[in-house]
């Protein structure tokens, strides 16, 4: 079983916000996703989706992963390099 996951999100606004008064300092970032079409109708939220990806911009639905196969009925092995990745495709990240 892997555990690393990857996001992947188009940027479209990048924020830097700074606040500076006697008593506190904050400084940070906002992100803002470019709104894209999702991917997969199977494993996604409002706001991201859950994919493999094969390579070369290759994305799959995560449901056959368990076994250790692309597809179930075809019984076609995942590749050793695919990746879990969660695909968002709206949104802000603070």
């Amino acid at each position: 079983m892997k555990l690393i996951f990857i996001i992947l999100l188009n940027l479209n606004i990048l924020l830097f916000e700074k606040i500076d008064n006697c008593t506190t300092l904050y400084d940070y970032f906002i992100l803002v996703c470019e709104n894209i079409d999702r991917v997969s109708d199977e494993y996604y939220t409002d706001t991201y989706e859950e994919l493999l990806d094969l390579g070369g911009s290759n994305y799959i639905s995560p449901k056959d992963e368990v076994y250790g196969v692309v597809d179930y009925e075809s019984g076609e092995r995942l590749p050793d390099d695919y990746k879990s990745i969660f695909r968002y495709f709206k949104g802000k990240f603070f």
